[in-house]
């Protein structure tokens, strides 16, 4: 196979042995810091980083809210935790941050 023919990443995956690519995703949840190969690395990285990404905006959005109210009712809560859209995450915390209430805040979601 020339340099210029690559393999799909699951055919890659199936390559370097035995592992399968579902214990190999768990591996790497599981340490996240092991870094398997350039491209494996590279998969999960790009296969994860939205979920990596919204899970730390919501994080964030959660503790504007705690900071500036003192409270986040749990509903607020699950609903901004089952977020995935960065972008949707960072136009809330842009608005938590200027709402005058939980009540004005939880109107966006």
């Amino acid at each position: 196979m020339s340099k210029k023919q690559r393999l799909p990443m699951d055919a890659y995956i199936r390559c370097i042995g035995q592992a399968n690519a579902e214990s190999l995703e768990k591996l790497y949840m599981k340490k996240p810091e092991l870094v398997l190969t350039k491209k494996l690395d590279a998969y999960f990285v790009e296969l994860y980083a939205d979920k990596w990404k919204a899970e730390a905006k919501a994080e964030t959005l959660l503790k504007i809210l705690w900071k500036k109210f003192n409270k986040v009712p749990k509903k607020t809560e699950k609903a901004i935790c089952k977020m995935t859209d960065p972008v949707a995450l960072d136009s809330l915390a842009i608005h938590a941050a200027t709402c005058q209430s939980l009540k004005e805040f939880a109107a966006e979601l």
